[in-house]
């Protein structure tokens, strides 16, 4: 970090299970301006056991949103293959992330770049969104 003119003690580093620590920090009020959401598609832990992107993302992006200051923004990645980018962007239309927010609204979305190429065996698998918190 010190190299990047960055100084780390101006900073908090947290490691362990992230959606217990989401919550643990929207309990004590902590508000950002950005938060970025970019799970694996499937991990385990001893203490929750195993996460899967299709059963636990609505989870985890809520915790996630619950970060967000009211103005501000939430980049939500996906890399689930077997979710498309419109049914994603269409669970996020519906569903408003914050209940403390009025709404929420989908800024920008994409998908993987061009140096990714999406084929038959490898489905386009990336998917990415800005969400404003109003």
């Amino acid at each position: 970090m010190r190299l990047n003119g960055i100084d780390p003690g101006h900073h908090d580093f947290i490691y362990g299970d992230a959606l217990d620590w989401m919550k643990r920090l929207a309990k004590r009020g902590n508000t950002h301006d950005l938060v970025i959401l970019d799970p694996p598609t499937f991990s385990r832990s001893k203490k929750s056991g195993s996460f899967q992107a299709k059963r636990d993302y609505p989870a985890l992006a809520k915790a996630a949103a619950a970060l967000v200051r009211i103005g501000g923004m939430l980049l939500a990645c996906c890399k689930r293959s077997r979710l498309s980018s419109e049914t994603i962007q269409g669970r996020c239309e519906k569903w408003n992330p914050l209940e403390r927010a009025k709404k929420s609204s989908i800024r920008f979305a994409a998908q993987q770049p061009p140096d990714f190429p999406v084929t038959a065996k490898e489905p386009a698998y990336l998917k990415v969104l800005w969400l404003r918190l109003d």
